[in-house]
């Protein structure tokens, strides 16, 4: 009995996390009582725990869930007259198209978008994220521009899980400035952005991915991991179920989480272990083969402390030092996307926010319209010389325009130029 209402008073204060200017924890996050213990056939197994464990705030002492996001708010305040309601259903309309069809991208993303009434009227981008990877979602004014940042209450940030061919399950939103969410599983995602309406603002969105947990050996990266998760142990019998960093002898393991020591001891094959538990993501993290441990039962670390000194005891014994680091959620994870993540930078868009805040003319005789930014993306038009074009993004030196007949695409900064201000200049002309 004591277990199950633990278990519920974790789940709730899990869901309470994913709320609005939190990071929330993905699918799956924490595992019912009777898995907290469950191991694996590669490591050591997770050990029942007799340690004191901090208890959390039972349900009754909890706030009450919040039933209605920021957007749903909003889209209750829509209707009235005939006009509004007819606005209302065209914005909703737009907000599920902008789920149905959003834009693939690889992150990190970077682009100025200027929302508006004539301009784009909201943005979506789909991506894929690992289990333990976070992206961040950050809308500020664009640099160089008015300081002034545009209103955060009229911007509606909400990510989903929308998996092809099956219907957008959304799992974090936010308004304002961004949000930001962590993948409980492996999935493609879609970040819709769209504004209220008569909102008017460009605005310059970076979206990045970045690893939820800190790396667990001192003053090393990725490039220290020798053994990965899943390789093959004892002739293929078994599989190893985390990484391998490599330390010279002596090296802080750190925890890579906030967390509390749930066991510290020895084993045949781990050697001197550390268990750590992570309650809000519901983890138990795994330190193997130290030299000695520095923690004791019972004791809460922070991101960053040192929980012992990296060696080769257990089974690694004769080997070079090195730390096994392992993960387990609903059985061992791969620890790697939680504590690395690739890293890649986004294009600088080449034009200004006050650029694409007036229209283009086509400069080039033809000027293909492509499905995405890129020389090889499939061509959706071809304006010619001439062709006035509306703005809407900034990917790099591509720009995301809308034609006179509603046809939106992307097309090389290049091939454009802005439009006179004065209608009765010369056409537009370059070379070739």
């Amino acid at each position: 009995m004591q277990r199950s209402r633990l278990h519920a008073a974790l789940l709730a204060a899990a869901s309470l996390l994913a709320g609005p200017g939190c990071d929330g924890i993905g699918r799956g996050a924490l595992p019912p009582p009777s898995q907290w213990a469950q191991g694996s056939a590669s490591e050591d197994p997770p050990p029942s725990s007799s340690s004191p464990t901090p208890s959390p705030a039972a349900p009754d002492e909890l706030p009450p869930p919040s039933f209605r996001t920021p957007r749903e708010a909003y889209e209750a305040t829509l209707g009235g007259d005939a006009r509004a309601s007819s606005n209302a259903a065209a914005w909703r309309s737009e907000g599920t198209a902008l789920l149905q069809q959003p834009q693939e991208v690889q992150l990190p993303l970077l682009e100025l978008v200027a929302f508006g009434r004539t301009a784009a009227r909201g943005a979506s981008y789909a991506f894929t994220l690992r289990q333990g990877q976070r992206v961040r979602v950050e809308l500020r004014a664009p640099e160089g521009d008015d300081p002034t940042e545009p209103p955060s209450d009229a911007m509606f940030v909400d990510l989903h899980a929308a998996e092809p061919d099956a219907i957008a399950q959304p799992v974090a939103h936010a308004d304002g400035a961004g949000l930001a969410y962590e993948a409980g599983a492996d999935g493609r995602f879609v970040l819709r952005l769209q504004p209220a309406l008569h909102y008017d603002h460009t605005v310059r969105v970076a979206v990045r991915v970045e690893p939820s947990l800190a790396f667990p050996v001192l003053g090393k990266d990725r490039r220290a991991v020798q053994s990965f998760f899943g390789a093959p142990r004892d002739g293929g019998r078994r599989a190893h179920h985390g990484i391998d960093i490599f330390a010279p002898r002596g090296t802080h393991a750190l925890a890579s989480a906030d967390a509390v020591v749930t066991h510290v001891g020895q084993s045949k094959r781990g050697g001197n272990v550390v268990w750590l538990r992570d309650l809000p993501r519901g983890l138990n993290i795994y330190y193997a083969h130290l030299a000695r441990p520095l923690v004791e039962p019972g004791q809460r670390v922070a991101a960053g402390d040192p929980v012992g000194e990296i060696g080769n005891s257990g089974n690694a014994r004769g080997g070079k030092p090195h730390l096994h680091f392992g993960l387990y959620r609903h059985g061992p994870v791969d620890p790697l996307p939680f504590v690395h993540t690739r890293r890649r930078t986004a294009p600088a868009p080449r034009l200004t926010a006050e650029a694409i805040d007036r229209p283009h003319v086509v400069r080039r005789s033809s000027a293909p319209l492509r499905e995405a930014p890129g020389p090889r993306e499939s061509i959706v038009a071809t304006p010619g010389r001439g062709a006035v074009v509306t703005p809407l993004a900034v990917h790099g030196q591509w720009l995301r325009v809308r034609l006179d007949d509603a046809t939106e695409g992307w097309i090389s900064s290049r091939m454009v130029q802005p439009a006179p201000s004065d209608p009765t200049e010369a056409s537009p002309t370059a070379p070739g």
